[in-house]
């Protein structure tokens, strides 16, 4: 439902992009499909946390939600009013709160299943997909004279 809301509220233009047909399904779908994993495994296990699990793990999803909904909102509302660096607000201590907040999304699903297979997913996740689009976004915002200041100040993921 966020998702949804998401996209019409403040749109990813990249998803506006048409993709041949198996690119879709290499690198959209099957990828994205690997969501699921960790709520089969949550359902089909009948896994039972300890209660210090499951206050880190809403804590840790609640913080990803704020970090990846609200960033995307920054991004998307600053930019349709100023074209330039965004160095204020979310991104003040990191250039990628977006991810971070997907990383910390993923990692409460896949604590919750106490399985290893959800963490070799978002591991995959974070070396063939994250990573590689923010070294793109690096290599975008450079353009900025003011990124080399940006750069030293804030984390790449981290604040």
């Amino acid at each position: 439902m966020l998702w949804l809301l998401k996209s019409r509220l403040f749109p990813d233009r990249r998803f506006d992009e048409l993709q041949p047909c198996w690119g879709g399904l290499l690198f959209v779908f099957l990828p994205l499909s690997a969501y699921y994993v960790a709520p089969y495994l949550l359902i089909s296990t009948h896994a039972t946390l300890p209660p210090p699990l499951i206050g880190v793990v809403v804590s840790g999803y609640t913080l990803g939600i704020f970090l990846h909904y609200v960033s995307d909102a920054q991004k998307y509302f600053m930019l349709q009013a100023w074209k330039g660096l965004i160095t204020g607000g979310l991104f003040s201590r990191t250039r990628n709160p977006n991810y971070l907040g997907e990383i910390l999304i993923c990692s409460a699903y896949a604590a919750m299943t106490l399985h290893w297979l959800p963490w070799l997913i978002l591991a995959a996740w974070m070396g063939g997909l994250f990573v590689r689009n923010m070294m793109a976004k690096v290599r975008s915002l450079a353009r900025y004279q003011e990124f080399a200041s940006y750069k030293q100040r804030t984390g790449l993921l981290l604040p």
